[in-house]
Formats: structure tokens, C-alpha cells, sequence
């Protein structure tokens, strides 16, 4: 399937400390990224609304920290269609960069073979329903067991059907653990050679 990638809102990257690289916007807290969907999710619960009355199905989004949207589809009238109504939606930014078939396969690089790459987009379109879905029911979640307890409780949901006992879970869980930990301490590029190179986890 074709794929289609929009980004916009990159006043968060500027303003906004990824990587954990600057003390003095780390101090400041209108500038974490847990703030972020509080700021840019009313625009993107449209696209993606806009998005199902135009039949596209395979859809997420990241915060890198700007908005990262990207979806699949063969019907090139209808992402063009999108792709209009996300420039009328979102053109206060000022910054928005289109990504078409023309310029590669950008979907998902995470894999490595074309059907892998199929699977890791739609994947990331089903975990896109999942945050679509953490949305609408957000105060019941968040006076309830909470974000992070049903983050967790996912984890299961997701381990258990496919075979994975709990010993399994948690190694995959700890390889995160250890990633996420030097990566709120090293550039990525550091981070990626400690965690590869000296501690010696495969790929």
C-alpha cells in the first residue's frame, strides 16, 4: 500500500526537551512531553475522524516531539483529500511538510522485508486506536486504575494470546527499561552504542 506522512507543530521541538539534552527546559514544566497530547490532540482526534469518513483505516500518529502523521492507503483521491483538510485544519503552524509515495517507504523502518514493513504500519495503526480510545473514555481511565495501569495491563493482553509467559513479558519489558533509562541520560547515538556494544543486547 501507498504510503502518506504529514508533519506540523515544530514550535514543540524547539521549545520542548526530547532528549533529555537541556537542563533549563527540563526545569520548566510547560515544556514536557507528557503535555503534549493535552495541546495537540483536539486537531489530530479530528484528522483521524476525517480520516474514517474518508475510509482510511491504516492511520497513527507520534509526537517526535512535532506531529508525525502518517497512514496507508491506494485510494489517492481520498488522502489527497486528507491531506487538504489537514492543511486547512493545522496552517496556524506554518510548517507543514508532505510526504508521498514519490518519496519512499517511510511507513514503518522498523522491519526487513516488505511484508514485515506491512505489518509493523498496521500494527502501528492498531495501537493508534488504542490511544483514540484512551481518549474517549480518558476520565473514567484517569479516576480509575489509571494511564499507566492499563499501560501495563496491555502489555499482558498483548503477551499472553501470543505465548509469551510472564518470564517473557518481563524480559521484553526490561530491554525498554534499560533503552528508556539511558536515553533520558545519552544523546540516542550514545545510547544505542552502550546498550548494543557494552551491555550487548542483540538487535
Amino acid at each position: 500500500m501507498n504510503n502518506y506522512r504529514v508533519e506540523y507543530a515544530r514550535k514543540f521541538e524547539i521549545n520542548l526537551d526530547y532528549y533529555n539534552k537541556n537542563k533549563k527546559l527540563q526545569a520548566e514544566a510547560c515544556n514536557r512531553f507528557g503535555d503534549l497530547p493535552e495541546k495537540l490532540w483536539p486537531e489530530i482526534s479530528l484528522i483521524y475522524k476525517k480520516a474514517d469518513e474518508l475510509g482510511i483505516t491504516y492511520i497513527w500518529h507520534f509526537y517526535e516531539p512535532y506531529v508525525e502523521l502518517t497512514w496507508l492507503s491506494d485510494n489517492e483521491a481520498n488522502s489527497e483529500a486528507l491531506i487538504v483538510y489537514i492543511e486547512s485544519l493545522v496552517s496556524h503552524y506554518g510548517d507543514l511538510v508532505i510526504r508521498r509515495p514519490k518519496d519512499g517507504v517511510f511507513a514503518d523502518w522498523y522491519c526487513t522485508s516488505e511484508r514485515e514493513r506491512e505489518f509493523g504500519a498496521k500494527r502501528h495503526a492498531i495501537c493508534a486506536q488504542w490511544v483514540r480510545l484512551y481518549h474517549e473514555y480518558k476520565d473514567c481511565v484517569d479516576s480509575g486504575k489509571g494511564l499507566n495501569s492499563q499501560f501495563a495491563r496491555t502489555i499482558h493482553t498483548l503477551a499472553n494470546p501470543l505465548g509469551l509467559n510472564y518470564y517473557d513479558e518481563a524480559k521484553i519489558c526490561w530491554r525498554r527499561v534499560v533503552m528508556g533509562t539511558l536515553l533520558r541520560y545519552l544523546s540516542y547515538e550514545k545510547a544505542s552504542f552502550v546498550f548494543f556494544k557494552i551491555l550487548r543486547f542483540k538487535p
